[in-house]
């Protein structure tokens, strides 16, 4: 009997030595970087980065990588967004937004589904699906998007420097649902008066993007038609309607060649109220009927009078505002006219003093938005001043800290022409609620 239980423990022993080898050996693997190219779970590695090996301890699961372009260099800047999919369900890891250094490189934590990455970058897209595998370095691969590209001339043909060239739906297209299909909206010309810009690409469908619903073709509709526009200092705008339905990209056999004008002559004017007073803060807005995407707006710093220059032939709208409050409506004029504007609102209002307190004391630092306050923060008194305001209901907006911004109407009275205190500023109090640790 005692030979039998001695055998059977001998046995058990050897049995023991043989799973702590083979679970040893197994910890010793590479996932799914050994020559079988399969995880863990016996999945097939792909040439996009690979299968996300699961795991029951995602806090330490870090996936690290390097986005090269097409010829295989790194692609620098940018960043990488990564989202994990678990039962089907897409959700983002949180500090998943990882930059690219400037050898293509990048580090972020992972998650125990299938990690999938989005490049985010204004000149190149992911050329395949982007599935990143832990415990090794992913070498991910990007190329270039498509562009339109382009040189702004003069009226005599030469190239014109630092142009401003904008892009926009046609007009008759402005309200349409679909997005621009070039990423950034707004560039310049360089020195030989060439200008590009990328255009916007459907990016691969990897297994998050499937999840979710984003590889349909209907899932990115872009204009299929747009509107380059371009101006500069001394010359006359100029816009050019492309039709890009026949496929996107124009190479570089096909340049588009925009070419300003002569500039028409000034049209001059002055802007008062109705009784003949100069506002404070006014501007004048001067809009093309022939052309509604050329536009110009001049600033009365000083005085009631304004020049718009650079203007092209034909007939504009002029239209003027201060604080964001209309003035006088559209009014049509020409170019090399003089035109006299009388505004609806008195240019004498008060002053106004905006004093922010929370549980009876001052709030320093305090944002302020709204009418003539833009960006600007409360001194030490917890006040904020502007000059010659608008009569009327003023919107503000207070933000301090961190903390959620909230909205406050104040009125603005008319100021009174002659009296006892017509020159005192207007003081308005608003009281904001206590902080949490305040007493």
């Amino acid at each position: 009997m005692r030979g039998r239980v001695v055998a059977g423990l001998g046995l058990a022993l050897v049995v023991l030595a043989l799973a702590v080898w083979f679970v040893s050996a197994k910890a010793e693997r590479p996932q799914g970087g050994g020559a079988s190219g399969r995880d863990g779970a016996g999945r097939r590695s792909d040439d996009g980065g690979g299968v996300q090996a699961r795991t029951n301890d995602p806090a330490h699961v870090r996936v690290q990588g390097k986005v090269v372009d097409d010829d295989g260099e790194p692609l620098e800047g940018g960043r990488v967004v990564l989202s994990c999919l678990v039962d089907d369900e897409v959700v983002p890891i949180a500090d998943g937004t990882a930059p690219l250094d400037e050898s293509g490189a990048f580090e972020a934590p992972g998650c125990a589904g299938t990690i999938c990455g989005e490049l985010h970058h204004p000149t190149a897209i992911a050329s395949a699906p982007w599935v990143l595998e832990p415990g090794r370095e992913n070498v991910l691969s990007a190329t270039a998007l498509p562009r339109i590209w382009g040189v702004v001339e003069d009226a005599h043909g030469e190239p014109i420097a630092d142009a401003k060239v904008h892009i926009a739906p046609p007009p008759d297209a402005a309200d349409d649902p679909a997005v621009l299909p070039v990423v950034a909206a707004s560039t310049s010309s360089d020195a030989d008066g060439h200008w590009s810009v990328a255009l916007v690409q459907r990016p691969p469908c990897d297994p998050c993007r499937e999840a979710i619903g984003a590889c349909a073709d209907d899932a990115l509709v872009v204009h299929e038609r747009i509107e380059v526009h371009a101006r500069a200092p001394g010359h006359a705008a100029a816009s050019v309607e492309l039709d890009l339905a026949g496929g996107i990209g124009r190479g570089p056999e096909r340049p588009l060649t925009m070419r300003l004008g002569i500039p028409a002559d000034p049209l001059t004017g002055t802007l008062r109220d109705p009784e003949g007073r100069a506002y404070a803060r006014a501007q004048v807005l001067a809009r093309s009927q022939e052309r509604p995407r050329e536009q110009h707006v001049v600033k009365l710093a000083d005085g009631d009078a304004f020049e718009l220059g650079d203007l092209g032939p034909g007939e504009y709208d002029l239209r003027a505002i201060q604080d964001g409050v209309e003035l006088v409506p559209w009014t049509p004029a020409r170019a090399g006219t003089h035109v006299e504007l009388t505004g609806d609102l008195a240019a004498n209002g008060p002053d106004v003093v905006i004093e922010v307190t929370s549980a009876g004391r001052a709030l320093a630092g305090v944002r302020v938005d709204g009418g003539p306050f833009h960006d600007v923060r409360t001194d030490m008194q917890g006040q904020v001043r502007a000059d010659r305001l608008l009569p009327g209901a003023l919107s503000v907006r207070l933000r301090r800290g961190g903390r959620r911004s909230t909205t406050h109407v104040i009125e603005v009275p008319a100021r009174a022409p002659t009296g006892p205190g017509a020159d005192r500023p207007h003081r308005v109090a608003i009281e904001l609620e206590p902080e949490p640790d305040q007493p």
